[in-house]
């Protein structure tokens, strides 16, 4: 009697045969090892997206996959470093993304992190253990022991993953008009020019060290540019220089009363596409008695980078950028505190933070301001903190305070440079508003969002602005409030809501001040503006 057995699977193909070739506990291994680099690796900066509001412009860190490959054929020591350096860079570049900062300042002021409030300096821990354990199991998946028995297999494996993420983000780069990218792709799709089904496709790979290293060399290269004889630092449109050329102030032979001046730098007020939501922004300039008082004028101007480079342009007019740190006084001379000691008015900065971030201790005096405050002195005269991305004196405080000096008669006009704080993201939801105005559909939005919550802190500044506009002062005084750059969401559906080119600016120009052109020949034209300025009689 004759037993037929059934006949083996027959294969030519010896990667095929290798796989059925092995252990159920080798497939597992090798399954595990790539799913460890491909996805799982990128869990601490999953978390770190979601915990501080930083952007996701890839979802799997194409650079991890590379560590990995390396992984398969050196020690386990080395691919602990390679992995903890990269993973640190990847958190390091969405910092940097997000808030439009150059990566020598984000490790200049790493100390930051003092400032948080302490569910953050906890989030912040927890997420450094997270890494470290990661790094840990990174070097023990490299070992020897657990390495996976095919490393040509999980080789070939994690380079078909880098392959379909490179061939899929760069078709849907492409088929949204955005050129196809290359290396693996950081594609800019949150600039509102394209819309439809590809411009919203997420992008799969992201490569941090890339453009790290391409951002620190742009930074690098406009600091030399910017120290060297031939400077390539250039005129920039500025909301002040519009306000203060229409007003006459500063022009040659300028005499008799000056105003008082005060800008306010918003921190993070954006150009919103949506017109229902910018006009709710700026209705606190409509309460009764501002337009009695003032002309109301609206415009926007260009921004060129994160807040620095916006106060930059505002006190400056030029594209000192972060250079601005390290200016010296003689590049210094001919901004804003510069003209105005020479005309004598007495120069004020104040920020609801230590002024050791960004060194505004320090530049705020070279730049020749009279008189600085920060948080500190803020404090210590009383008034309140408010929680946030950084906890600092309350906007609405400070504008209060400002108010108080301009009612009390001064022998010299006063010029007052404000940046703010509270709308800083990641904003809390809700913010700790007394009255915030409400998110409804008739301003385009949800309450209990971040969008919301960002509104409302926004509002809030320029409703304290309104208040103060409307206090008696000693003497007429000129408000410029601009915002610094776009609202840095970590949400590219929430970024596609705002210009990622321009910033809105109001001024309100007092009516019992006769403009200095109306004495002397007005300027022939005005700073240069994104669009024309509107004027409310």
């Amino acid at each position: 009697m004759v037993v037929f057995s059934p006949a083996a699977p027959k294969t030519d193909n010896r990667w095929t045969r290798h796989l059925l070739g092995f252990s159920p506990e080798m497939r597992i291994r090798l399954l595990l090892y790539i799913a460890f680099y491909t996805v799982l690796a990128n869990i601490p900066y999953w978390l770190a997206a979601r915990t501080f509001g930083l952007l996701l412009p890839g979802y799997f860190c194409a650079e991890l996959i590379v560590v990995g490959l390396c992984a398969l054929y050196v020690p386990s020591f080395v691919t602990a470093i390679l992995f903890l350096l990269v993973t640190a860079a990847d958190l390091l570049n969405g910092v940097c993304s997000t808030f439009y900062l150059p990566p020598r300042v984000c490790l200049e002021d790493v100390f930051l992190i003092r400032t948080f409030s302490w569910h953050r300096v906890l989030a912040a821990a927890a997420l450094t253990f997270i890494v470290l354990l990661f790094t840990a199991a990174a070097a023990v998946l490299s070992n020897s022991k657990n390495r996976p028995p095919q490393r040509r297999l999980c080789a070939l494996c994690l380079v078909a993953t880098l392959s379909v993420f490179a061939v899929f983000d760069a078709t849907t780069s492409f088929l949204a008009g955005h050129g196809l990218p290359w290396p693996l792709t950081f594609a800019t799709r949150t600039d509102g020019t394209r819309d439809g089904m590809w411009a919203r496709m997420p992008l799969l790979a992201r490569t941090p060290v890339h453009y790290l290293a391409e951002m620190a060399w742009l930074d690098l290269h406009a600091e030399l540019k910017a120290s060297a004889e031939e400077k390539s630092v250039h005129a920039v449109p500025s909301a002040t220089a519009v306000a203060l050329r229409m007003e006459g102030i500063g022009s040659p032979g300028t005499t008799g009363t000056l105003p008082n001046i005060v800008t306010v730098i918003v921190e993070s007020w954006g150009v919103a596409n949506d017109p229902r939501l910018r006009e709710a922004l700026v209705a606190p300039y409509s309460a009764p008695g501002i337009a009695q008082r003032y002309r109301i004028v609206q415009g926007v101007v260009p921004f060129y980078g994160s807040t620095i480079p916006g106060e930059a342009r505002e006190l400056c007019g030029n594209s000192f950028g972060f250079h601005l740190l390290n200016a010296s006084p003689a590049e210094l001379q001919g901004c804003l505190p510069d003209t105005l000691n020479s005309l004598g008015y007495h120069t004020l900065a104040v920020h609801g933070m230590s002024g050791n971030i960004f060194s505004r201790s320090i530049w705020y005096r070279r730049i020749g301001f009279d008189e600085i405050r920060f948080h500190r002195q803020f404090r210590s005269q009383g008034l309140p903190d408010c929680p946030g991305a950084f906890t600092g004196t309350c906007d609405a405080a400070i504008a209060a305070w400002i108010g108080r000096r301009l009612e009390a008669t001064a022998r010299t006009p006063q010029f007052v440079h404000w940046m703010t704080l509270n709308s800083h993201l990641p904003v809390p939801v809700p913010p700790q508003l007394r009255n915030p105005p409400p998110c409804t559909s008739a301003n385009s939005l949800t309450p209990g969002t971040a969008l919301c919550s960002w509104f409302q802190l926004v509002e809030n500044v320029n409703a304290s602005v309104s208040k103060v506009a409307l206090m008696p002062l000693a003497r007429p005084t000129i408000f410029v409030v601009v915002g610094d750059h776009a609202p840095p969401f970590g949400s590219s559906a929430l970024r596609d809501q705002f210009s990622q080119t321009d910033v809105p600016w109001v001024a309100l120009l007092p009516r019992s001040f006769m403009p200095l052109w109306n004495v002397h020949p007005a300027p022939k034209s005005l700073a240069a503006v994104r669009s024309a300025p509107s004027v409310r009689p």
